[in-house]
């Protein structure tokens, strides 16, 4: 999106736009690999952030493809899809049920099911993310996020935007956090509500419209990735530090 459109949105709002004044240009981190993201978001709901990355490295050790010509400390890939799905849930240092929440949605990748790229459907993709077990709101949401460009995500029991609403001086429950999402989001506006006045629907217009052709390269970028190798489960890889 571009910055105009964002301090046009949020300029003027009282709690946030004195950040956007101040951090212009921020903007969410996509993610080139969505089995990778996924593995590491429920890795990071059993043990601690740095718990989660010993894991994460330990898989990769053990699973991940050698690289032919090592680029300093980087020897390995993260294992695909394809290579997690025939994993048994055991082989996991977490408990079995855990284990499960890895193989299972790394099967629905390899063969398809699910496809974790800019391209996907979000509402569809997140659906079925949510339907697997082990695999909740939040999990879903942050694979939508990162790994499926959606720029209306909001995490409201996320940790670190409880924080942040905190140091704001705004009421960082979850519910008073998702109102305040709601509120300032064009994407999830109540349509029974509508605009204020013609200046907030013309915002509005422009967000939207901004959106749908954002939305509409994705998809053309990810039926043209399907055709080859997402089909087979591989997706992009990612080299990792042993």
């Amino acid at each position: 999106m571009p910055d105009e459109l964002v301090r046009e949105h949020l300029g003027d709002d009282e709690l946030l736009g004195p950040v956007v004044a101040t951090r212009p240009g921020l903007r969410a981190p996509g993610h080139p690999d969505g089995t990778e993201l996924l593995v590491r978001a429920v890795l990071g709901q059993q043990v601690s952030v740095a718990g989660a990355r010993t894991l994460a490295r330990r898989i990769v050790d053990v699973h991940g493809e050698s690289l032919a010509e090592p680029i300093g400390d980087v020897t390995r890939v993260f294992p695909s899809a394809a290579a997690l799905a025939g994993l048994c849930p055991d082989a996991f240092a977490m408990p079995r049920a855990r284990g499960a929440a890895l193989v299972n949605p790394s099967a629905h990748v390899a063969d398809g099911r699910i496809v974790l790229d800019a391209g996907s459907d979000r509402e569809a993709t997140v659906a079925a993310l949510q339907a697997l077990p082990g695999i909740g709101p939040w999990t879903a949401g942050y694979v939508a996020m990162r790994a499926l460009g959606d720029p209306d995500v909001f995490l409201p029991t996320d940790l670190g935007v409880r924080h942040a609403l905190a140091a704001l001086g705004a009421d960082s429950s979850a519910k008073a956090a998702a109102a305040l999402a709601d509120a300032r989001s064009a994407g999830r506006a109540d349509p029974g509500v509508g605009p204020r006045s013609r200046r907030e629907q013309r915002r509005v217009a422009r967000l939207r419209a901004h959106r749908g052709g954002h939305r509409a390269r994705a998809q053309r970028l990810g039926g043209q990735r399907r055709s080859g190798r997402h089909r087979r489960g591989r997706g992009p890889q990612r080299a990792h530090p042993r």
